[in-house]
């Protein structure tokens, strides 16, 4: 993946804005090497050679299922530009505020706490 982030920054919001990503935070993601699988926000396919992520929105109604795959740099990337958008929910602010996210302390945190 060669793209400058400027690109990136407009292909993310335009994912959110065509409703194939959500404005909010996934309420899980998984990373491991690259599988080939297409990334959701810049169009190219992950290497073996890179992190891919996958990331799962619960209840989301989004066409092609729960999952979506993306490069590590585009998920930052993702994350920066829907911050940005007025009205962007994260987990804890939509329904099932109640269960924790696990990028923010939730279950799976292996720090001790």
């Amino acid at each position: 993946m060669t793209h400058d982030d400027s690109f990136l920054r407009e292909k993310a919001r335009a994912a959110i804005k065509a409703g194939t990503l959500p404005a909010r935070s996934p309420d899980q993601v998984w990373g491991g090497p690259g599988t080939g699988a297409r990334c959701a926000i810049c169009g190219d396919s992950t290497t073996h050679a890179e992190v891919e992520l996958e990331i799962e929105f619960a209840d989301d109604g989004y066409p092609g299922g729960r999952s979506r795959y993306v490069h590590l740099r585009c998920f930052s990337i993702f994350e920066l530009e829907r911050q940005n958008i007025p009205g962007a929910l994260s987990p804890r602010t939509r329904r099932g505020a109640g269960r924790k996210d696990p990028l923010n302390g939730g279950p799976g945190r292996h720090d001790g706490e």
